[in-house]
């Protein structure tokens, strides 16, 4: 997998804050847009659109500004290395720990839940986001979900049996969790290497 070096990330940043600020947005209100209850401060975007190198890693926030789209960002330390992985839901059952082999385990962990619904988070070595050859981020956690009325029965089958597309081998559960997340949310990340760890939960 290649991967587009900061200054290309940067780049990016700088062309959707021209933007934005082309049309009419202030670099406050960016700031309030992406920090929510913690605003960032306006000169970051100022520096952005000066050509600091300081945008790469806002590159996914500030598109989802410019679509319109509600922003959770989660700052990141590092090259692109999330501080932590996304938490399960209050009030759900987590039965899998998280490893970084468990093939056995999830599936184990699946088996003993079959009529439930699951959800899990997934760590990868690397996640490109957005487009071939698009921001990498490094050792990033990626959440992953059923389709809607699927059940642990149903994804204990997928992984066992991959269909036509599917490019894991029958029974590579982290094979297979982290290529479902990936493709369930083609619109933030268009692809991942190295699934390394993964936590599986029950849910509602």
């Amino acid at each position: 997998m290649a991967k587009i070096s900061n200054a290309a990330g940067n780049a990016a940043a700088r062309a959707i804050v021209e933007r934005l600020h082309a049309g009419g947005m202030s670099y406050a209100e960016m700031g309030r847009r992406i920090g929510g209850n913690k605003p960032i401060d306006a000169s970051l975007f100022s520096q952005i659109a000066k050509g600091k190198p300081k945008g790469a890693s806002y590159v996914d926030a500030l598109s989802k500004v410019e679509k319109g789209e509600t922003v959770n960002f989660q700052r990141q330390k590092g090259a692109g290395t999330l501080r932590k992985p996304p938490a399960p839901l209050p009030g759900t059952e987590q039965f899998n720990y998280r490893s970084k082999k468990g093939n056995a385990t999830i599936l184990k962990g699946l088996k003993a839940h079959q009529n439930k619904f699951v959800k899990w988070n997934v760590k990868f070595k690397k996640v490109v986001l957005y487009r071939n050859n698009g921001p990498v981020l490094n050792n990033a956690w990626v959440a992953g979900r059923l389709p809607r009325q699927w059940t642990a029965a149903d994804l204990i089958d997928r992984i066992e049996n991959p269909r036509a597309g599917d490019n894991w081998k029958p029974g590579d559960a982290r094979a297979a969790l982290g290529a479902i997340a990936i493709s369930s949310q083609s619109d933030k990340y268009h692809s991942a290497s190295g699934p390394m760890e993964v936590d599986v939960y029950t849910t509602d």
